[in-house]
């Protein structure tokens, strides 16, 4: 007879047994947290990787508390260790997560992101993952970005509407496609559309005729049959379509305006039996600003204008008597106050224009004692004041401009007061300064110039105050002729801090005039009879140069080589004989090329492959089979197709064009050879256009 297992132990082995089951228990209670520590063993990552190939001396890692901790000062250089460098997220992740009892990690590694992380997008988004993200968090990059490239871009509101409003269960990663129909995520809005009702009158589809992404309030319907200009674009729908009712409105002005034309009062529109055709005089801008047509008017002026008449001050036309024949002075055909005729006017100016009399104050009548007599000076075609017929002194008017003159100073230096000596009256008051009779020296009225010049400096310089020597009266410049002096006696100053070239250093002589001329001190300078090379004079200029750099690429200092004396800075580089690489002088450009990535993509250094012309380095005509100069991929950047940077015989079509797999299977049924790759998009369309 067989005893079972229960009956067959011992009492004692079954106190044992006890004492081990609540030991056990108890570990489990004090170890079921997860630990803080990266580095620290959890028991749900599953058993510890073998540490066959681990150093012997466990206590380079372990503490004597137990196997599970992990020495306080331990440190895994991961990237040294294992020539992998832990980027973003991974820099935190637990050990155990990536090392396990799977199998070796290289295994995992080779499969890229899908080696460790699960699609949670069933295959729909492709298998590149860094194309949304990176290694910092699973949020995806430039999504709004990426969305433009389906048939749905994301603008105004919707580039900051939650993901799952569009695609239900994108929170899981699922992106399925979506209707982008506006009504089938807007139909509340619909429902509440009341101001006006959209259900009632039929509108419940095409919501983009009235209204953007930017703003789904405030629509912008296209009002054909009676177009909104000026004020009427600003004004709610029901002040025209009352009720809701938006068929049979009414289209004449005077059905909105009767209570203006009733109240219109200048003029008064009933009383003078205006019609009420509006748009005769009124336009939908400027409502009170009617541009009235007077053809057809019998009538006199003032039946409509006796306002005007009566309220008229400049002048006062009751208290000056005027008759309400308003047509002799005014027009009807342009401003109401243009063109007054004088004609037939015989009381004096002073009736009308005695305000003008009393306010003027240059110069000022009334306390110079003018006469009222207008016409004397004035004229009825120009206000504007007259010297004919003036036989009084200039002075007797203009001894305020006199006294206060100061350029020169006419009173400090005596000038007389015959104005009419350097003055006319025919010009202006301060052209034409005639120095014919003037006898005493320049000096006389110029002496702050001459103490105040400082190019050069007359007064430090000692030059002597015949001013007539250098300047002359009908231009203050300086001419050089009858100067018989050598120009360093003055221009010494400009010889020694001249840097570019530093003439005292370079040890030119100061005959100035063999380069410089009277006319341009900075102009032409003459390289004619210079027997040193170039550099003796442009060494700076040499070791400055970055673009090449001369000194790194090794570039002879026999400048003529390149430059010419007429234009130093464009240098016509002659690549003739030229026997070594491109890359010899242009590594670094080849080195910072980033679009595309030379360095990244591991391209070659033969640059004339691509670069063909040597005066133009960016025009390089690379030789791509698949059209991106013309159609749909014109001007697309390399790395929007090509996703990998070290790899640009990798491409991808499905990222970006608006397919989903389930629809092109459909499409394609039937079709030899199909598959969802994107190699297998560009077998069958080499050309990058779509079949009919």
């Amino acid at each position: 007879m067989t005893l079972s297992f229960a009956r067959a132990l011992p009492r004692r082995h079954w106190i044992a047994l006890g004492a081990l089951l609540l030991s056990f228990a108890l570990s489990c209670a004090l170890h079921s947290d997860r630990p803080s520590a990266v580095q620290r063993w959890w028991s749900e990552r599953g058993p510890v990787v073998p540490h066959d190939s681990f150093p012997a001396d466990c206590s380079l890692c372990h503490t004597e508390e137990g196997w599970r901790s992990i020495r306080a000062d331990f440190n895994f250089d991961h990237e040294k260790e294992t020539g992998v460098k832990l980027e973003g997220a991974h820099v935190a992740a637990e050990c155990l997560r990536c090392h396990n009892d799977r199998g070796p990690v290289s295994m995992f590694a080779t499969r890229g992101c899908a080696g460790c992380h699960e699609d949670p997008h069933r295959a729909q988004l492709g298998a590149d993952c860094t194309a949304c993200h990176t290694q910092l968090d699973w949020r995806a990059n430039e999504k709004v970005a990426m969305h433009s490239r389906t048939r749905f871009p994301l603008i105004g509101a919707h580039a900051v509407t939650a993901c799952f409003r569009c695609h239900p269960g994108a929170q899981v990663g699922n992106f399925l496609g979506t209707d982008i129909d506006c009504a089938t995520c807007h139909q509340n809005d619909l429902a509440r559309a009341t101001s006006p009702d959209h259900a009632a009158q039929g509108w419940t589809g095409d919501c983009q005729t009235c209204h953007t992404p930017t703003a789904w309030s405030g629509g912008g319907f296209v009002h054909s049959t009676w177009p909104l200009t000026g004020t009427h674009t600003q004004i709610a729908c029901d002040s025209c379509h009352a009720g809701g009712v938006f068929a049979g409105t009414p289209n004449t002005c005077v059905d909105c305006h009767l209570v203006d034309f009733q109240g219109a009062t200048d003029p008064n529109h009933i009383a003078l039996n205006f019609g009420t055709n509006c748009r005769e005089c009124h336009n939908t801008v400027h409502w009170d600003q009617g541009v009235f047509s007077h053809a057809g008017i019998v009538d006199s002026c003032a039946t409509c204008h006796i306002t005007d008449y009566q309220n008229t001050t400049a002048p006062n036309h009751t208290s000056a008597g005027f008759g309400q024949t308003c047509e002799q002075c005014h027009t009807s055909g342009g401003s109401w106050n243009a063109d007054f005729a004088h004609t037939g006017i015989t009381s004096g100016c002073v009736s009308c224009h005695v305000l003008d009399y009393q306010n003027t104050s240059t110069p000022n009548h009334l306390s110079a004692g003018y006469g009222q007599s207008c016409e004397d000076c004035h004229q009825t075609n120009t206000w504007g004041f007259s010297h004919a017929g003036i036989t009084t002194n200039c002075v007797d008017c203009h001894l305020g401009d006199y006294q206060n003159t100061t350029a020169p100073n006419h009173t400090s230096a005596g000038f007389g007061q015959t104005c009419e000596q350097c003055h006319t009256a025919g010009g202006s008051w301060n052209s034409n300064f005639s120095h014919a009779g003037i006898s005493s020296g320049c000096v006389s009225c110029h002496a702050l110039d001459y103490q105040n010049t400082s190019a050069p400096n007359h007064v430090s310089a000692g030059y002597g105050q015949s001013c007539e020597d250098c300047h002359q009266t009908n231009t203050w410049n300086f001419a050089h002729a009858g100067i018989t002096s050598n120009c360093v006696d003055c221009h010494l100053t400009n010889y020694q801090a001249t840097t570019q070239p530093n003439h005292a250093t370079a040890g030119f002589g100061q005959t100035c005039e063999q380069c410089h001329t009277t006319l341009n001190w900075n102009a032409n300078f003459s390289h004619a009879g210079i027997t040193n090379g170039c550099v003796t004079c442009h060494l700076t200029d040499y070791q400055g140069a970055t673009n090449p750099n001369h000194v790194a690429g090794n570039i002879p200092q026999t400048c003529e080589t390149c430059h010419t004396t007429s234009a130093w800075p464009i240098a016509n580089f002659s690549h003739a004989g030229i026997s070594s690489n491109c890359s010899a002088c242009h590594m670094s450009n080849y080195q910072t090329a980033v679009d595309p990535n030379h360095l990244g993509a591991n391209f070659g250094t033969t640059c004339e492959q691509c670069h063909t012309s040597t005066s133009n380095w960016d025009l390089a005509h690379f030789s791509h089979s698949f059209p991106i100069t013309t159609g749909k991929h014109k001007n697309f950047n390399c790395t929007s197709c090509h996703l990998v940077p070290t790899n640009y015989q990798a491409f991808s079509c499905t990222h970006c064009h608006a397919h989903r797999q389930s629809e092109m299977n459909s499409e394609h049924n039937g079709e030899t050879g199909y598959v969802w790759l994107s190699s297998a998009c560009y077998s069958c369309h080499p050309d990058g256009q779509a079949d009919d």
